[in-house]
């Protein structure tokens, strides 16, 4: 079922629904964020417990007593922080699958028969490696916005997830990135998403898009 009312056709098609995308991924990132500052409002009016001796008082939550857990540390911190960051998988793996989309329709317009899925790597750099190295689109893959945020991004994805967010050693791009980022925190090894690290990534990927959107048009003037 498409939620789009009408579609365009061609290589145009996935780049036009990607954006798209982008528009119900913002109201679905802004929707969590209200939510999560919602419970952390409503921990304040969470009901009070007496412990079986009646010596200490502490506030039930969603299940959760604050005799066992720091409620506040859970809501303002843990959780939304586990929020952002499997809003931020979704996210990405809706804007890969776009861009392998885009792949797949180039190739049927080029009557390529080397596919993006014969290319090693995954995701939105081997989609985008296709489209410079296989497809020959004009596109420049040493642009700042590739070079300095969606590459690091695609890594930092994989990373969080096969990770419980942790650096390693071996994390050293990770933890490079992350330390330079106005929207990611460092805290004793561990990586915090901030309210505004999704947005970051959305606005990264609708101008990577804009620039697809270009190259296309003019790749493809029958696409749109």
């Amino acid at each position: 079922m498409s939620l789009i009312i009408s579609q365009p056709s061609g290589p145009i098609r996935p780049v036009i629904e990607a954006l798209y995308d982008i528009e119900i991924l913002g109201g679905f990132v802004r929707s969590l964020e209200a939510s999560a500052a919602n419970q952390l409002r409503d921990l304040g009016r969470a009901s009070l417990e007496v412990s079986p001796d009646g010596h200490d008082v502490f506030r039930v939550f969603h299940g959760l007593d604050g005799s066992t857990w720091h409620l506040e540390t859970l809501f303002a911190d843990y959780f939304p922080n586990l929020q952002r960051t499997a809003a931020f998988l979704v996210v990405w793996s809706c804007f890969e699958h776009h861009l392998d989309d885009l792949c797949f329709e180039v190739a049927s317009a080029e009557k390529l028969s080397l596919l993006v899925k014969d290319l090693k790597g995954t995701g939105v750099i081997r989609a985008c490696t296709y489209l410079q190295d296989v497809a020959r689109l004009p596109l420049d893959l040493s642009d700042s916005q590739w070079r300095d945020e969606l590459v690091p991004l695609q890594k930092l994805r994989g990373f969080l997830a096969h990770t419980d967010a942790h650096l390693q050693d071996h994390h050293k791009a990770e933890r490079a990135y992350a330390e330079a980022s106005d929207f990611i925190e460092v805290s004793d090894g561990t990586l915090k998403l901030s309210v505004d690290f999704i947005g970051h990534v959305l606005k990264n990927q609708a101008g990577w898009l804009r620039i697809l959107q270009v190259v296309v048009t003019d790749s493809y003037s029958n696409g749109a």
